[in-house]
């Protein structure tokens, strides 16, 4: 009986090992994965917040894209009337597009 005792406590433990190295892969699979998420979400969010709009600034044919977030700075190019245009969330008057800055109170 004591042989068959210890045969038995062997297998155990080699199964509690290996169920160890089940659970040691599957939560570093699930730390692989969660950061997968974290970076998909991330792109999300940039898109969420990189809307497009549209450019209205009749009379005017045309809104200037300034290098800066200000009216002194170089126009650097321009965004004819109707244009989709895809800029983030404006600060102080001011939105920032792919190209540069443009004032947002021309953008609907």
């Amino acid at each position: 009986m004591p042989a068959k005792k210890a045969a038995t406590r062997k297998r155990s433990t080699s199964t509690t090992k290996a169920s160890a190295n089940q659970d040691a892969n599957a939560v570093s699979e699930f730390a692989a994965n969660s950061e997968k998420v974290a970076e998909a979400s991330k792109d999300v969010v940039e898109s969420i917040e990189k809307a497009c709009k549209t450019v209205s600034c009749l009379p005017h044919p045309a809104l200037n894209i300034r290098k800066e977030p200000n009216s002194d700075a170089e126009v650097i190019g321009e965004y004819k009337n109707g244009a989709e245009v895809p800029c983030e969330k404006p600060v102080k008057g001011w939105a920032k597009t792919d190209d540069g800055y443009v004032m947002s109170k021309f953008l609907v």
